[in-house]
């Protein structure tokens, strides 16, 4: 059950998950990262969530949420890696899916998920997608060398963004 408007005015929330396949090598820089937020990062209002996936019983605690972080990773040459190096971080503040938007129903973003926490639970909280760009998704563990050096700057950026009200810039 989330917060009211008046308590959360008083106490807001900070919502960071970090999702992947940690055996999926540089797939699982958002659990690593995750994991180290849960160590440096957690305080009264910073909630933090791991994951293998995305799903759809994340809406709720995101709809109670006044700020989420999602954290994954993308493969070089495609999507948000596309035409950026190994290792590279980027940020994007993110909106809900539209309505019409075909993945709705077969593939959960977190802009997805964003959408069902306002369809469901009513709920929208400002939402901002941090993704390091990898280059090793084979079977095994531990992450590859650009990748752990982009998770030391994520790291910098999330110590940085958990110190103020809004957005990252």
């Amino acid at each position: 059950m989330c917060l009211s408007a008046e308590q959360r005015l008083d106490n807001p929330t900070l919502l960071i998950i970090g999702y992947g396949n940690t055996l999926r090598r540089d797939d699982g820089v958002g659990v690593e990262a995750a994991r180290w937020a849960g160590e440096h990062l957690a305080r009264p209002g910073v909630r933090i969530f791991e994951s293998h996936q995305l799903v759809p019983e994340m809406a709720e605690d995101i709809a109670c949420a006044d700020r989420v972080v999602f954290i994954d990773a993308s493969v070089a040459g495609l999507g948000v890696g596309k035409g950026r190096a190994p290792g590279e971080v980027v940020h994007e503040v993110i909106k809900p899916a539209d309505e019409s938007d075909p993945s709705l129903g077969h593939h959960i973003t977190p802009q997805v998920l964003l959408a069902m926490a306002s369809a469901i639970f009513g709920g929208c909280p400002e939402a901002e997608l941090f993704t390091v760009v990898g280059s090793d998704f084979d079977h095994g563990s531990g992450l590859s060398e650009p990748v752990a050096r982009g998770l030391s700057r994520l790291q910098e950026l999330l110590r940085a963004h958990t110190l103020t009200e809004r957005s990252c810039p």
